[in-house]
């Protein structure tokens, strides 16, 4: 076997396992956004980034009437029980994933990448590793 050929095969290789990880990840990212239907003041980015719970709760039930002025909306066990799943799936699963996906790809390009640029795109693997 040819010294091209077996590189061609180990890219195709790589190629393969970043798509599925990647696949993975994306899928992951639509399960970790929806927000539960008693949520109207925001998504799940405002709900992460609350920091509060008064400010959580305004995220969760933020709804006004005519007059302008806060008519609540709470949300039932059920709804919450789902949006603790979603939340401990994104913290758990999907930015572990995220950061898999780009580090696997950053080494990719490191693998690929012409010897005198491989101190650059290694800074790339390690930035995305550390973040």
């Amino acid at each position: 076997m040819t010294t091209a050929r077996r590189d061609r095969g180990a890219l195709i290789g790589f190629l393969l396992v970043g798509v599925v990880v990647t696949g993975i990840t994306f899928s992951m990212w639509s399960r970790t956004t929806r927000m539960p239907a008693c949520a109207r003041g925001g998504d799940m980015i405002d709900l992460q980034l609350a920091r509060t719970v008064d400010r959580a709760a305004d995220v969760l039930s933020d709804t006004e009437d005519r007059d302008g002025d806060r008519t609540p909306d709470p949300c039932d066990d059920e709804s919450l029980r789902d949006l603790r799943r979603t939340l401990v799936l994104d913290s758990a699963v999907f930015v572990p994933l995220y950061m898999l996906s780009l580090s696997y790809w950053c080494l990719v390009a490191r693998r690929r990448a012409p010897p005198r640029t491989r101190t650059a795109v290694s800074g790339l693997v390690a930035g995305a590793i550390a973040a």
